[in-house]
């Protein structure tokens, strides 16, 4: 999706700010959903949560 970077970038920004981590992932949420309007919002929610959680190497 295009605007991943954007949701990325502004998570990345606020958490490095020292907003909570809820608070930069409904900034990123609101980002994809201008972007998206039509996807679902439980849908965008498990989109943005995915793409700001950290990954788990095993």
């Amino acid at each position: 999706m295009c605007c991943r970077a954007a949701v990325e970038r502004v998570f990345a920004e606020l958490v490095a700010r020292g907003e909570p981590e809820g608070h930069a992932r409904e900034a990123g949420l609101v980002i994809f959903r201008f972007h998206h309007p039509n996807v679902p919002a439980s849908e965008a929610a498990v989109t943005v949560d995915f793409w700001t959680r950290p990954s788990l190497l095993h």
